[in-house]
C-alpha cells in the first residue's frame, strides 16, 4: 500500500491518454479508469484530456492532442501537472527528443505524474538522470521490436511466404503462402497488363476504361493512375516476392536480405527477388515488357483530351534548338502538328513548328534506314533468312500428318485381329471403327480448307515498307506505343525562315533518331 496523500487544495491538472495497439490492458477506458483513481488519491483535479489513438509513441509528429497539450502549457496556462498512466505513455522518443517538449514544461511550471513512476521532478539533478535512463529504456523497447519485427519478416519472406495484406487477385494460403483468388480479380490484373503492353495505352486510359466497365478498383473505389501503377509496378504477380525495394522502417530495415540499421543518408541497395513462390498472373515475358514500357514512358504523354487517342508522335520529339518537347497542336484550317513548348515562354526558343504529316514521313524514313536495313531488298533477304528459320508444318501439313498416323495405326490393328484372342476382337473392333470416324472428319476439314500459298518474303518486305500509310493511318495510340518500344526520342532541326506579326518564324529541315539500346531498360519495380 502507498502512502495516502491528504491535500487540503486541488492541483490543476489534464490527462494525457495514448495507445498504438488495440490490447486492452493499455486501452484508454483502462487508463482513464486508474487515471482517475490516482488523481483523487493525490489531490489532483482533472480539468480535461488529451487523447491521441493508434499512433506510435515515437511518432511525435503525428500526435496532435500531444502537440496541443504542449502548446496550452505554454500558452494557456491552466494547469500545473499532466497525468498518465505510464512515462511510456507521455512518449518513447530518446532523452535527447524528449527535451525539446520537456523545456517547455518547465518553463510553465508543469509537472509529469504517472501511476506507474510516480511525480517525475525535472527541476532536480537526480529526478532528470531518472527520467532520462528510463526513458532511453522505452524507446530502447522500440527498437528491440523494429529489429525483431524486420527479423521475422526477412524470415517469412525468404521462405517465399507472405506479410500483410494480399496483392489483389490473390489470398493467403494456410501455409502462408499466397493462392490465386478471385477469379474476376485475376482476369482484370491480366487485362491491365494487356492494355498497357499489347494496346500501348497510358495508366490514366486504363483506369478510365475500368471505370467505364463499371470495375471497381481494390480498395472499392474508382480507379484511377496510382491504382493502376501500383498493379504494373508488382512483381508480385510474376510467381515472386521482392525483399528491401524500399526502406520503409524507422529503425531498422531489410536491405538485400539481411536487417539493417537505417541510417541518415543509408544508400538504396539492390533488393533481392525470390521467384516461383507463388503461383503467378502474369508471365515473365509480360512484365520485362511492361516493367520496360514503363521506364521509358515516364515524361511520355500521349496529349489526349476529351476520349481521343492523342498524338501518335507526343512524347517522342523534341526542339533540336533548345531540347525541349515538341507538344501536339492542332490549329483550326492547318490541321495537326507539333510546336516547340518553349515557344510562348519569355527568352524562348522561337516559332520552331512542323506539320503532322512531314513529321511522320520523316520518322518512316528514318526508320527504313536505321531499323529495315536501308532497302527494299535488305529487307527482303532479312525476311526470307527469318521464313527460311520456320520448320513448324502448316495448318494442312498438320492435317495430312494426323491422317497418316490414323492409317498406320488401322494397319496395325489390322494385323492384331489375325493373332489376338477371340474374347478381344470385338473390343479391338470398337477402336478402329473409331479411327476411322476420326479420318473421316480430318479429310473433311482437309477439304473445306482451302489450300492458301504462303507469302512470300517479297510481298512481306513491300506491307512493311509501306510506313508512310501505316503511320498516317493506324491508332494514333498503336502506332505511338509501337514506335516507343524501338525509338528513344527524335530530335527535329530548324533554321530561322521568314519574320511574321508573331515574330521570327523557323522551318523544319529534317531531324536526327536515337533508338533505344537492344537490351532494353531496367525494370521500375515496387515492394511486392
Amino acid at each position: 500500500m502507498g502512502e495516502i496523500v491528504i491535500a487540503t487544495s486541488k492541483i490543476r491538472a489534464v490527462a494525457y491518454y495514448r495507445m498504438s495497439t488495440d490490447r486492452q490492458d493499455t486501452s484508454i477506458a483502462s487508463q482513464r479508469k486508474e487515471v482517475e483513481a490516482y488523481a483523487k488519491k493525490h489531490g489532483y483535479m482533472i480539468a480535461r484530456d488529451y487523447i491521441d489513438e493508434g499512433i506510435s509513441g515515437d511518432a511525435t509528429e503525428k500526435r496532435k492532442q500531444f502537440q496541443q497539450l504542449i502548446a496550452d502549457a505554454a500558452g494557456r496556462r491552466d494547469f500545473d501537472a499532466i497525468l498518465c498512466w505510464d512515462q511510456d505513455r507521455f512518449g518513447r522518443f530518446n532523452s535527447m527528443e524528449a527535451g525539446f517538449y520537456i523545456h517547455p514544461l518547465m518553463k510553465a511550471g508543469v509537472h509529469l505524474a504517472t501511476i506507474a513512476q510516480g511525480r517525475v521532478d525535472w527541476n532536480d539533478f537526480a529526478g532528470r538522470m531518472i527520467f532520462s535512463i528510463q526513458q532511453e529504456g522505452k524507446h530502447q523497447y522500440l527498437i528491440d521490436l523494429s529489429r525483431n519485427a524486420s527479423r521475422g519478416r526477412r524470415d517469412r519472406f525468404l521462405e517465399g511466404k507472405w506479410s500483410g495484406k494480399p496483392a489483389y487477385g490473390y489470398i493467403l494460403g494456410a501455409d502462408g503462402h499466397l493462392a490465386l483468388g478471385d477469379p474476376s480479380e485475376i482476369a482484370v490484373v491480366q487485362s491491365i497488363f494487356s492494355m498497357r503492353v499489347d494496346e500501348g495505352m497510358g495508366q490514366g486510359s486504363i483506369a478510365t476504361r475500368l471505370n467505364e466497365q463499371g470495375i471497381r478498383a481494390p480498395r472499392g473505389g474508382t480507379w484511377n493512375v496510382p491504382a493502376v501503377r501500383n498493379i504494373l509496378t508488382r512483381e508480385t504477380y510474376t510467381g515472386a516476392v521482392t525483399l528491401g525495394i524500399d526502406q520503409r522502417g524507422k529503425y531498422f530495415s531489410i536491405a538485400g536480405g539481411e536487417v539493417e540499421r537505417v541510417t541518415a543518408g543509408m544508400e538504396k541497395r539492390t533488393p533481392l527477388i525470390i521467384p516461383n513462390c507463388h503461383p503467378p498472373i502474369i508471365d515473365q515475358k509480360t512484365w520485362e515488357a511492361c516493367a520496360a514500357i514503363t521506364t521509358r514512358s515516364i515524361k511520355i504523354k500521349s496529349h489526349a483530351r476529351n476520349g481521343k487517342e492523342g498524338a501518335p508522335l507526343a512524347g517522342l520529339l523534341f526542339c533540336g534548338r533548345c531540347g525541349s518537347p515538341m507538344y501536339a497542336v492542332d490549329y483550326r484550317g492547318v490541321g495537326p502538328g507539333y510546336l516547340c513548348a518553349k515557344n510562348h515562354t519569355r527568352g524562348g526558343c522561337g516559332h520552331c513548328k512542323v506539320p503532322q504529316g512531314k513529321a511522320l514521313a520523316l520518322v518512316a524514313s528514318m526508320i527504313r534506314e536505321r531499323v529495315l536495313g536501308g532497302s527494299l531488298e535488305a529487307l527482303e533477304a532479312a525476311i526470307e533468312r527469318q521464313l527460311g528459320r520456320r520448320s513448324q508444318p502448316t495448318d494442312l501439313q498438320a492435317l495430312r500428318q494426323q491422317i497418316a498416323e490414323i492409317d498406320r495405326k488401322l494397319e496395325q490393328g489390322a494385323e492384331r485381329l489375325v493373332s489376338v484372342d477371340d474374347s478381344l476382337v470385338p473390343v479391338i473392333e470398337r477402336k478402329l471403327l473409331d479411327l476411322k470416324a476420326q479420318r473421316k472428319a480430318i479429310e473433311r476439314e482437309l477439304q473445306a480448307k482451302p489450300a492458301k500459298p504462303p507469302r512470300t518474303a517479297r510481298e512481306i518486305a513491300a506491307d512493311v515498307w509501306r510506313l508512310d500509310e501505316v503511320l498516317r493511318t493506324g491508332s494514333p495510340r498503336k502506332v505511338r506505343h509501337a514506335l516507343s518500344q524501338i525509338v528513344k526520342g527524335i530530335t527535329l532541326d530548324f533554321v530561322p525562315g521568314a519574320k511574321t506579326g508573331r515574330g521570327q518564324r523557323y522551318d523544319f529541315t529534317g531531324g536526327r533518331m536515337e533508338l533505344l539500346p537492344k537490351e532494353g531498360q531496367s525494370p521500375r519495380r515496387r515492394r511486392s
